[in-house]
């Protein structure tokens, strides 16, 4: 179970929506309606207005580390730094915002 959660944190997943463009499922034909409920159900709506709301990308671990180290005490700071410098970001950034 470990093995498998490590390697679930250390992927990016993308996900493919397959819309209908109409319930008939014939060509040429595309019904607004039933589209737009599609979409309102996979919850697509739903993140285009998270995104628009400000939060419209997940920065790298990385890009994470280096931005915020500076906030965080010093009691972890050296931590975080020290798992950075090996190149283990993901590590620091999980000290960080744990």
């Amino acid at each position: 179970l470990t093995d498998l959660m490590e390697r679930i944190r250390s992927t990016e997943p993308h996900f493919v929506r397959c819309i209908k463009p109409n319930p008939q499922n014939l060509p040429g034909m595309f019904d607004r309606r039933s589209v737009v409920q599609q979409l309102r159900y996979q919850g697509v709506l739903q993140a285009v207005e998270v995104s628009r709301s400000g939060f419209p990308m997940r920065l790298q671990h990385r890009q994470a580390v280096v931005r915020y180290l500076c906030l965080i005490p010093s009691q972890v700071r050296w931590q975080a730094e020290a798992q950075a410098i090996r190149g283990e970001y993901a590590g620091a950034a999980q000290t960080l915002f744990a």
